[in-house]
């Protein structure tokens, strides 16, 4: 019997699932948005209330906050035993040099911003981009120029003093007002840059705090990267865990034991971790239906069929990824689909997808909140959503109420 519950964190995604493999049950947490649950930090929410105190897989699928602010909170949890977490590959490609020689990466990411022009970097919800020539938006950035390979020399963050001081002192540089200051008192950096320097600086500081956390807890680290034509055969038999009938699958990307390290620029490395189309996309093979945690992809990959689908809405059901919600909604491939909405934060409403609120019929979606999209007003408190797979039907536990977003 599979388990499902929509955690509604203040900001974001969180999904517990619970299944079984052929060793047993399995417990997997899928991302841990930033906030309070009804007042209560995310770790002790479940742990104190929803009684979990077993996650044998951790996944972040990428590293905005809204589905990673809450993990380190989850690792330093010592109630919670953990075994695995599952992070995207492409993180491992500069972390020890941002670890190890912060200052040195600082000013590398400051140079490749202050290379940009103001009309290269562009928003979009909450995230700066950077935009090509053509005003489109990077999917295969090319490093804006080599990395100088002579000031990372001897950086691994396993060499000399500890990890845990190691990371302390880069995150202060990377967090401290004014150490940013001293750093950038030579440049004179657009309202535009500055933003995108900001907001770059704290993407990193999250890769760094998880990866690092992960280590100092002595958690295995699966690394999963980014692949479009992944065909959900990926060699897995090396994971302890895992067995020939996994609890979750990846169907965007493909498990490797050593990431490659590419070495590319600072900002392209942090950039490119954000890109929400490369969020890691999971399956889970229940027992006679299927949980698809879609994260904030737009699902521009070959998606496997189900005849019965319980999928989180991709990117909190917002209208720019209608794009996916269509896919999902294509009744050859999913002739039957529950979907749960996690919301992004309190401004969500004006954003929801039309499609989502007038297309998807009632009784086959829940919300964790619920919106007037017209007002953008809430019109319905944070709920917990539980629902468990029984003789092949999701039954939804007898105190959530059904999407009411109008």
């Amino acid at each position: 019997m599979s388990k499902f519950i929509s955690i509604p964190v203040n900001s974001g995604d969180c999904f517990f699932l619970e299944g079984d493999i052929t060793s047993g049950k399995v417990s997997v947490l899928v991302d841990a948005g930033q906030g309070l649950v009804d007042k209560t930090d995310i770790d002790e929410y479940l742990y104190h209330n929803l009684k979990i105190s077993r996650l044998d897989i951790i996944i972040v699928t990428h590293n905005d906050r809204d589905h990673s602010g809450g993990i380190k909170k989850i690792l330093n949890n010592n109630n919670i035993t953990k075994k695995e977490v599952y992070l995207p590959a492409l993180w491992f490609d500069r972390v020890d040099d941002a670890i190890a020689r912060p200052r040195e990466f600082f000013r590398e990411l400051l140079d490749d911003i202050s290379s940009l022009k103001d009309k290269e970097i562009s928003y979009s919800d909450e995230e700066c981009s950077v935009i090509d020539k053509e005003g489109e938006e990077f999917e295969d950035m090319k490093p804006l120029n080599d990395v100088d390979e002579s000031q990372y020399e001897e950086t691994s963050v396993h060499e000399g003093i500890s990890l845990h001081r190691k990371t302390a002192r880069a995150l202060h540089i990377y967090k401290c007002k004014s150490c940013r200051q001293r750093l950038i008192s030579n440049k004179k950096l657009s309202k535009k840059k500055l933003s995108a320097l900001n907001e770059a600086l704290g993407a990193l500081s999250e890769i760094i705090e998880i990866y690092s956390l992960a280590l100092e807890k002595n958690l295995d680290i699966r690394w999963f990267d980014y692949d479009k034509t992944s065909d959900l055969q990926g060699n897995l038999s090396s994971i302890d865990l895992l067995t020939s009938n996994p609890i979750v699958r990846p169907v965007n990307s493909k498990y490797i034991q050593v990431p490659k390290i590419r070495k590319h620029r600072a900002y392209y490395y942090i950039h490119v971790n954000r890109l929400n189309r490369r969020s890691l996309v999971f399956i889970h093979r229940g027992n006679g239906g299927d949980v698809l945690f879609c994260a904030d992809s737009l699902l521009h990959f070959k998606l496997p069929s189900s005849s019965n689908l319980l999928a989180t809405a991709p990117h909190h059901g917002r209208a720019a990824n209608d794009v996916a919600l269509k896919k999902l909604m294509n009744t050859n491939h999913f002739p039957k689909v529950v979907f749960v909405r996690n919301s992004h934060n309190m401004s969500d409403g004006k954003k929801i997808s039309k499609y989502f609120v007038k297309r998807v019929k009632s009784g086959y979606k829940y919300c964790d909140r619920c919106f007037d999209t017209n007002s953008g007003n809430l019109i319905r408190s944070p709920q917990v959503i539980k629902l468990e797979l029984v003789a092949g039907a999701w039954n939804v536990d007898y105190t959530v109420f059904q999407c009411c977003c109008s």
